[in-house]
């Protein structure tokens, strides 16, 4: 198995995107619903983004000495600036679905990666980004619409 440290603007990107106003007034990741150690629910902007880069980055960091623990793995923190959102701003969600994958193989080597906060805020990312793919928003929430109309309800 081979294994490496993602690029920072990987981190960058990613963290940028779930920061991003969800058309609601509200960050497409909301960190009331990923708990990352020592983040206040209502923290936004860059300092929000700056905590998920580098939960993510430090999980991918014991990821990766898990594999190569003669490595001796040193890395500095992610500080997310204002020109990063503006940099991130034309992502497409089938980049942030590819990021979150390469990430999250990257990132699976820990035993507690199931229940980690990391591997929790790449899932809700990816669920921003699915809700953000086109047509998907006009897509029928399941086949009970149509079953209806098919059975004249």
């Amino acid at each position: 198995m081979s294994a490496f440290v993602c690029d920072r603007e990987l981190f960058i990107q990613l963290s940028c995107y779930a920061v991003k106003d969800d058309g609601n007034g509200h960050p497409k990741v909301d960190p009331a619903y990923v708990r990352v150690p020592g983040l206040d629910w209502a923290t936004r902007g860059v300092e929000l983004a700056s905590a998920y880069a580098n939960l993510l980055l430090w999980e991918n960091v014991r990821s990766f000495a898990t594999v190569y623990p003669e490595e001796g793995v040193i890395t500095s923190r992610i500080a997310v600036i204002w020109a990063d959102f503006r940099r991130c701003a034309s992502l497409k969600a089938v980049e942030v679905l590819k990021m979150c994958d390469c990430l999250e193989y990257q990132s699976c080597e820990m035993e507690d990666w199931e229940q980690s906060p990391a591997r929790r805020l790449i899932e809700t990312i990816r669920w921003a980004a699915i809700r953000d793919l086109p047509g998907y928003e006009e897509a029928d929430w399941g086949p009970c619409k149509r079953i209806a109309a098919l059975r004249g309800y």
